[in-house]
């Protein structure tokens, strides 16, 4: 896959909130959605990079369908692959209340 991209680097403000010393990721211009970020420990080595594999527009959102997170220290991969997924279901604004999020059955 070929898009056009913006290149972002970023650091965390505060360096101990984070377990990564910065991330570099390319988003699609188009559609504003990373296919790509690599993250680094805080000495500046790269120790992981996310791919994604296949963009869909689901419900007129840009979706990453299938990605791949892979761990260059263990070298692990993880494979994902979302089967179906729905947006905009209508969720009600009290469900978004400190009160709510708090509620334990």
């Amino acid at each position: 896959m070929n898009y056009e991209c913006w290149v972002i680097e970023s650091e965390p403000v505060i360096p101990d909130s984070s377990q990564y010393g910065k991330r570099i990721s390319w988003i699609v211009k188009e559609i504003n959605i990373p296919i790509k970020t690599e993250y680094f420990d805080k000495r500046g080595k790269k120790i992981k990079v996310y791919r994604a594999a296949g963009l869909e527009k689901v419900d007129g959102i840009w979706t990453a369908t299938e990605y791949e997170m892979h761990d260059l220290e263990r070298e692990y991969r993880t494979l994902m692959k979302i089967n179906q997924i729905r947006y905009n279901r209508g969720l009600e604004d009290r469900m978004f209340t400190k009160t709510y999020m708090e509620y334990k059955n």
